[in-house]
C-alpha cells in the first residue's frame, strides 16, 4: 500500500507486474524480521548477463536462494535460479510463490521446496 501511494500507482491486483512486486515486497519485510532474530545476510544476486535470484540468505559459507513468484508454472525452476544452483551449488533453494505449495525438485545434488510465502519461516 505504501509503495503504490508514493508511486501514485493503484493498478489493479490483477496486473501481474504489480502483484509481483507486492509479494516480493512482503517476502522482503518477512525476511527481514526473520533474519533479525537469527543470524545470516539478506541479499541478492544478479549477474551482468541479467540472471538474477530475488533473494540470498547467507549463513557462513552456506547460501539459500529465494526466488518469488507471484504465479508459476507447477515445478518450473525460474532460470537466474537455475543459473545460480550450477554456479555455487547450494544444498537447498526455495521458491515461494502464490500457486503450489508442497513440493520439490532437485537441480544435481539441490532440493528446490516451493512454498507459500505465508509459511517461508518453516523452511530457512
Amino acid at each position: 500500500g505504501i509503495r503504490n501511494l508514493v508511486l501514485e500507482n493503484f493498478v489493479p491486483y490483477d496486473n501481474k507486474t504489480n502483484k509481483g512486486l507486492v509479494l516480493e515486497n512482503a517476502v522482503f519485510i518477512e525476511l527481514h524480521r526473520l533474519l533479525s532474530n537469527k543470524m545470516g545476510e539478506l541479499n541478492f544476486w544478479r549477474t551482468k548477463q541479467g540472471a538474477e535470484v530475488d533473494f540470498i540468505i547467507e549463513r557462513g559459507l552456506k547460501l539459500l536462494p529465494i526466488e518469488v513468484k507471484s504465479v508459476l508454472k507447477k515445478d518450473t525452476i525460474p532460470s537466474g535460479l537455475r543459473s545460480f544452483i550450477e554456479r555455487f551449488y547450494p544444498e537447498k533453494a526455495i521458491v515461494t510463490n502464490l500457486s503450489f505449495h508442497g513440493e520439490f525438485v532437485t537441480a544435481g545434488k539441490t532440493r528446490i521446496d516451493f512454498v507459500y510465502p505465508f509459511i517461508l519461516e518453516k523452511f530457512l
